[in-house]
């Protein structure tokens, strides 16, 4: 049961992150670099991420702020890992923006189940 809501709730964060990224794109293309909408984009879902993993997958009563300091940790290295990898696939292989990010947002949500169950709501 917990795997199949966390796969729930991690395609409706990956939707609602992918939303806020294209939606980012559409307004801000045109003054910043798409990598800086990736940052920015990021640093929107994570809390919304936290949240509703938070509530609907891991049903956590632990202290808010370093729970999600916690989220933040186990999040940053795959995002860090998108940021790397995303400029690879669109500038050096001419790949599109928007369905790269799609992809490797994807491969994201399997990464991070077991350290999140390991550790982030343990």
């Amino acid at each position: 049961m917990l795997q199949i809501r966390y796969v729930t709730i991690g395609v409706l964060n990956f939707l609602i992150s992918f939303i806020i990224f294209v939606s980012l794109m559409q307004v801000l293309q045109e003054f910043i670099n798409y990598l800086t909408i990736l940052v920015l984009s990021f640093f929107i879902n994570v809390p919304i991420s936290h949240l509703n993993q938070r509530i609907l997958v891991w049903k956590s009563k632990k202290r808010y702020l370093p729970e999600l300091k916690k989220f933040f940790m186990v999040n940053l290295p795959p995002f860090l890992f998108n940021l790397a990898v995303l400029p690879l696939l669109v500038e050096i292989w001419n790949l599109p923006i928007v369905p790269t990010q799609l992809i490797t947002g994807g491969l994201i949500i399997l990464g991070t189940f077991v350290v999140h169950k390991t550790w982030t709501f343990k």
